[in-house]
């Protein structure tokens, strides 16, 4: 089921459960996140799984994602 954005309630669920609960639901909307660590940590592909579910829950939803 897909869900209307709604910028003051929704939260970005992240695929890692620990995470959720850690940010009490997700990543809230109009945050910039930063992911960072040490090489061949997993920081791209929690990106890109988070990402997938957002498109996932929100049909209408644009994600960007800037990898330098």
């Amino acid at each position: 089921m897909s869900k209307k954005l709604s910028k003051t309630l929704d939260k970005i669920r992240t695929p890692l459960r620990l995470l959720n609960a850690i940010l009490l639901g997700g990543i809230s909307f109009g945050q910039v996140v930063q992911f960072w660590g040490k090489s061949k940590s997993g920081k791209s592909t929690v990106t890109y799984q988070t990402a997938e579910t957002f498109l996932q829950d929100y049909d209408n939803g644009e994600v960007y994602i800037i990898d330098a």
